[in-house]
């Protein structure tokens, strides 16, 4: 009971630690809920909708668009993302047989939350959508592997609903089909129709419903609903200069999984077939950002932020057990 209650407490610190510090810094009182929500914004976000319309529908203007909200609602998606992440985590974990990670999780989580969101420059204006895509990417991928096939297909119906909310939920079902492979590899022809189907069937449907809905509302095709270039300058080679030119940058990239450019190269042996190969199914997705996003922008990165703190959680582990076998060997 007390060690519920104890991991209960540390969650709603680190919530408020993290709520307060990402949203410090002020937020134009022009809300982008508003314009979400009624499409007064450019195609390249006006897909971005689900949350921004829920909250708009159910609560007035006056209510929404005050710090006490934004707040509350930067809360409540931290703490349930605490909450989520040991889920997400021990079905990873018990995968590699390696329970020792369980209490590093959050702390993991946290230094990660930290070096996204607060560190970085704080783009919150995007709050409403930006914190429960981390929230999403977790329920959709524990959804979609699922050994039920009913679960499956809310996975299916959720992670497509959750498309309104980002795009790059589409991760989800990238991951979930590499850890399917992997866990189902011994009996493949029936994992392909009870749970790799579906999840491939999620990606289409979300392509799909993005030319509807871009089309429908907007008059455009897919591609106008992203931008590639800053001016006359791909936005990739913008950024690129960006780094070179900008100290603040070229950290941000340090900050990027709390130093994976440098732990994960290094603790890459260790790590285990499955989340080898859902990072490898990463790279479409990771390539779509680097191509049409400001990789300096953390933010950018909120679907990744879960499979980064299971990462960085074995990377700590490995490193003291490293540590305890030079110790031992020594004496």
């Amino acid at each position: 009971m007390y060690k519920s209650i104890g991991k209960l407490v540390l969650i709603l610190l680190f919530s408020a630690i993290i709520s307060y510090t990402y949203l410090g810094q002020a937020i134009p009182r022009q809300s982008l809920i508003l314009k979400q929500s009624t499409f007064k914004v450019p195609p390249i976000l006006g897909l971005r909708f689900l949350l921004p319309s829920a909250i708009a529908f159910v609560l007035p203007l006056e209510l929404y668009d005050t710090n006490l909200f934004r707040f509350a609602f930067a809360f409540v998606s931290v703490a349930l993302s605490f909450v989520a992440i040991q889920r997400f985590g021990r079905k990873l974990i018990l995968n590699d047989n390696d329970s020792a990670l369980d209490p590093v999780l959050p702390l993991a989580f946290l230094l990660i939350l930290l070096c996204h969101y607060t560190l970085t420059k704080k783009l919150n204006v995007y709050y409403v959508y930006d914190f429960p895509a981390i929230l999403f990417y977790m329920l959709s991928f524990l959804l979609l592997t699922s050994t039920s096939s009913r679960v499956v297909i809310f996975g299916t119906f959720f992670t497509i609903l959750f498309s309104l909310n980002r795009e790059t939920i589409v991760i989800a079902p990238f991951h979930a089909a590499a850890f399917v492979l992997c866990r189902d590899w011994s009996n493949l022809h029936q994992s392909v129709t009870r749970t790799l189907g579906p999840i491939v069937s999620t990606v289409v449907i979300i392509f799909l419903l993005r030319i509807l809905l871009a089309y429908s509302i907007y008059g455009v095709g897919l591609l106008g609903t992203i931008t590639t270039h800053e001016d006359e300058t791909l936005r990739f080679f913008a950024n690129v200069q960006r780094v070179i030119n900008y100290r603040e940058d070229a950290f941000h990239l340090l900050l990027f999984g709390a130093g994976a450019l440098v732990w994960l190269p290094l603790f890459f042996p260790y790590i285990g077939n499955q989340l080898k190969l859902m990072l490898l199914f990463s790279i479409p997705v990771f390539l779509m950002l680097l191509w049409a996003g400001n990789f300096v922008e953390m933010r950018i990165y909120n679907e990744f932020v879960p499979i980064l703190t299971v990462l960085l959680s074995q990377a700590i582990v490995q490193f003291f057990n490293n540590h305890e076998q030079k110790v031992s060997s020594g004496s």
